[in-house]
């Protein structure tokens, strides 16, 4: 992405992970609240600032799980997806099994800079 953001706008859409995932954590009786919370200007910055990756060619709203991974299920959008192109100068991002929990909590909402 091509806008450089402010420290201000990047601690504003570290704030709003952290209200989403407060929402979401109360709405649905547990999420991966401490790690959301505590990644929130990590991954604010990383997105606002750090990584070089195009607009996301997923939707905004997930469509619902279509269930894990197999053989028989193989018909579905990749996360990979919500990071825009895959080919170089592009960056990609991989989420380690501890921060996969925290990215589902919040998808898309990350940089959103209202809430």
């Amino acid at each position: 992405m091509s806008k450089k953001y402010s420290n201000e706008e990047i601690q504003s859409a570290a704030t709003n992970i952290r209200k989403h995932v407060l929402q979401l954590t109360l709405e649905r009786n547990g999420c991966y609240l401490s790690q959301a919370c505590s990644v929130a200007e990590i991954l604010a910055t990383l997105y606002m600032r750090v990584l070089n990756i195009t607009e996301s060619s997923a939707p905004a709203i997930p469509e619902a799980f279509p269930g894990t991974p197999s053989k028989g299920n193989m018909d579905y959008l990749q996360g990979a997806a919500y990071h825009g192109k895959l080919t170089a100068p592009y960056d990609r991002f991989h989420f380690s099994c501890s921060l996969c929990g925290t990215r589902l909590c919040f998808a898309n909402r990350m940089w959103t800079t209202s809430a």
